[in-house]
Parts: C-alpha cells; structure tokens; sequence
C-alpha cells in the first residue's frame, strides 16, 4: 500500500492514510479477485478517494490552514479539494427552490418576463480535508452547476486570490474530477442548502439522493473503503 500511498500523493498532490489505502486494496481484492496490474489498482484506490470525505482520509493539508483568516493573498499551486455544498447567491434562493420543486411563483412569473435574468454566482464551500474554506466565482466557471453532487472533488490550480478569507475562482483554475460523499448528500443537497438560506428547514421536502455501492467506513477514521466509483502551494501575502 505504501506505493499506491506515495502514487496518490505524488501524481495527485494528496495525502492519505495508509490503512484507509489497505483497505481499499483488501475490497478490491474481494471483489475483482488477485491479479490487478499494480497501475489498475493505483487508479481504482483514486476511484475511491472520489466517493470519500476526505476528511476521513487526508492526513495532511493541501491549502494553507492561514486562508480562512487572510483579508488579502494568493495562492499557487495544485489543490484537491472537496465540495461540500454550494449554492448561486446571484438568484433568490426562494425562486431556485420552487424550480427545484417544480412549482411557479403565480404572478411574479409573468412579471419576470420583462425582468433582466440574474447573473449566477456561486459560492462553495470546500475542504482538503483538514481546513474548512470558502469559494466564490468571480468568473464563470462553466463545469459547475447546483445540482453537483455534494462531496465532488475538484483541482484548484494556478495563483488564486483570496479576499477576506475566501478563494476568487474562474474556470481556468477549476478541474472537476466527480465524484461525492454519501453522508454528504441528503444533509447538502441543493434543496436543504436552499432552505437553510431561507432559515426554514421545512421548505426542503423529504427526499434526497445517496450514492450506491459498498458501504462507507465508519469511525472517525477510515477502515475501509468509501462507495465504489463508476500541492505543492506557495502562500504570498500581500503586504
């Protein structure tokens, strides 16, 4: 395991824990059986880490733990990160969660024909597993949408701005691998994240999407290995 270890964290600039990595390779081994070519089992152990919390997995941080508490600075390098929840602050959360719902606004439908549209703004927040931050799109970031999966992974890469302790991101700088956490989808989907922006729980509904496959490690560590799936920074501040 150690050289799927120093693999991950050499060509992916992440971290892991030795026993989460054994035991992925003890399931991959129930279920496909010996014989995988060690670059087989290199990229399977990665599927794995697309479906974990990489907060059960990381053991050492990508993003500098300071940037939550930075007023002006910048980044550089190659990060993977987690999303935990986003949402567009550009548009009324109420309107977003009454599409989500399929239910139109009465009258204020006919009034937003004339009305020039919203321009999206994304804000998201993200983790390395260690320090928990936040994101926002300052330019368009086309391969992001609301209904990502909550716990998707993503590259941040190249210098980054930070203002006021929040990443200012475009879409040159973002890579989205897929992925997501199981835990993380019915506590995150888009319409509860919605709902806690309204401070009315209730308007989320029932419901919600989890991921399928093996069941996810539990502890406050990982044990095992997460659902199954289809860097390296230099801090500047800005004196």
């Amino acid at each position: 395991q150690q050289s799927v270890c120093d693999w991950l964290e050499a060509r992916k600039g992440v971290k892991v824990q030795q026993n989460w990595v054994e035991a992925c390779l003890e399931w991959i081994e129930q279920e496909e059986g010996g014989g995988v070519p060690m670059a087989s089992l290199r990229e399977m152990v990665y599927g794995q880490l697309l479906h974990a919390d990489l907060r059960d997995v990381v053991v050492q941080p990508c993003i500098p733990a300071s940037v939550p508490q930075q007023q002006t600075t910048t980044i550089t390098g190659h990060f993977i990160v987690q999303v935990d929840s986003l949402v567009d602050v550009g548009a009324a959360a109420y309107a977003q969660l009454q599409k989500i719902k399929g239910q139109s606004l009465d009258d204020v439908d006919t009034k937003k024909n004339f009305e020039p549209k919203p321009t999206r703004l994304l804000l998201l927040s993200l983790t390395d597993g260690v320090t928990d931050f936040q994101a926002m799109e300052y330019h368009p970031i086309p391969q992001l949408t609301t209904d990502l999966t909550p716990g998707a992974k993503l590259v941040l890469r190249g210098t980054i701005g930070c203002r006021l302790g929040t990443l200012l991101l475009s879409g040159d700088q973002v890579e989205l691998l897929g992925g997501g956490v199981e835990s993380l989808a019915g506590i995150n989907r888009q319409s509860r994240v919605l709902a806690r922006a309204l401070n009315d729980e209730s308007l989320a509904g029932e419901g919600g999407t989890t991921e399928s496959g093996p069941p996810p490690t539990t502890g406050s560590s990982s044990a095992g290995p997460p659902a199954r799936s289809t860097g390296n920074e230099q801090l500047q501040e800005d004196n």
